[in-house]
This record gives C-alpha cells, structure tokens and sequence, in this order.
C-alpha cells in the first residue's frame, strides 16, 4: 500500500483527544484516523457499486427490449427495473425470488389476471438470464 501524508487542520480539543484515546488504544493517530475512514470508504464504495450496477442494469433491460421490441409485454421488463432500482437491487440481487416480490407487488397495484402474471414471470426470468450472461 502507498502511503500518503496528509496535513489537516483540527481544533485543539479534537488533537488532545484523538492523542489521548489513540494511546488508550495503543495504536498511532493516524492508524486510527485511518480504520476510521476505512469504514466510510467501504461503505462509499457499496454506494457507488450499487449505483454502476444499477445504471448497468437500466442500459441491459434497454438491450433486452430491443431483442424483444414486438413483444407486447416488454413494459413489464421496465417496470421490475424501476422497482429494483429503487429497493437498491444489483445484477446480483436478481433471481426467482425477486420476481416473485415484484409481480407481487405489481398485480396488488393493478388488476391482472394469473395467465398475464405467469407470462410475465416467463419473460423477466429470460432477462434475468440475459443480465447474468451480459454480467459475467
């Protein structure tokens, strides 16, 4: 790992106190400043995959529906990516069970009948297929 240094400017409490609790720790300042920012960086850096993955994801069902653009119900492709996208679901996140949750939640907001709701199952779990080959 490359190592950087880094001035920053701190009020004096917070220099007396990060001293002090560093030495309670046994560890060095900057050790600790550094485990600090670690965990923002991690939890950053899930952020910001989840948000490429979402992107990719919008930019495959784009795909995918200009494979099946003659299929009537290519809309429904649209709609579980918008509903994945805002519960934070990735590519990874996909499967049976998640179609499952979406058509749930979408025949309670419409009314759909059983053989619509089978069909549309048959045509997201092809995308899905489709994300996971594009995503390997």
């Amino acid at each position: 790992m490359n190592d950087v240094e880094v001035k920053i400017r701190l009020p004096k409490y917070l220099v007396d106190w990060l001293n002090e609790f560093s030495r309670e720790l046994g560890r060095a300042p900057d050790d600790f400043i550094g485990e600090v920012l670690h965990r923002y960086y991690d939890a950053w850096k899930i952020g910001r995959e989840a948000v490429t993955a979402s992107t990719n994801l919008e930019s495959l069902s784009k795909e995918f529906i200009q494979i099946c653009k003659n299929d009537r119900r290519k809309n429904i492709v649209e709609s579980f990516v918008k509903w994945a996208k805002e519960r934070g679901l990735g590519v990874g996140d996909l499967d049976e069970n998640a179609v499952r949750e979406f058509l749930t939640h979408y025949a309670h907001l419409r009314n759909i009948k059983k053989s619509s709701l089978y069909s549309y199952k048959g045509l997201l779990n092809k995308f899905i297929k489709f994300v996971r080959s594009k995503h390997s």
